[in-house]
């Protein structure tokens, strides 16, 4: 009757390490999961933080990047008048070419008609 005493206690004893090794096996687990529960949460809040820092660069970048494209679109415009004046000169340069050669023309023939007028006093 000792012997079975002594299983019975054994079997007890073991049944309570058992109970111990799975309260502490479920314990580990919970760690564990809090630990990655924790680790995720910082992680989202690195991220956020630096969203947010790049959300407000993107704002300073838009108070800068504003006034310059305005003065870009300024200056297109006056880029684009002045080709349209450079290509009139250009017309109104070319049409000078033009008048400036059938003077000249009108020149030498008023001179030929002249040195032939001459000739025609002289003889």
């Amino acid at each position: 009757m000792a012997h079975v005493e002594f299983f019975n206690r054994e079997v007890s004893s073991m049944g309570a390490e058992s109970q111990r090794l799975e309260k502490l096996k479920q314990d580990l687990k919970l760690e564990a999961w809090e630990a990655e529960v924790l680790r995720i949460y910082g992680a989202l809040e690195t991220r956020t933080k630096v969203i947010k820092k790049l959300e407000d660069e993107v704002g300073e970048l838009r108070v800068v990047l504003d006034p310059v494209q305005e003065e870009k679109n300024v200056l297109l415009e006056k880029l684009e008048l002045a080709e349209i004046s450079a290509s009139s000169i250009s017309k109104i340069g070319g049409e000078g070419i033009k008048i400036e050669e059938v003077l000249e023309k009108e020149i030498e023939q008023l001179q030929m008609d002249r040195a032939a007028e001459l000739k025609e006093l002289v003889y």
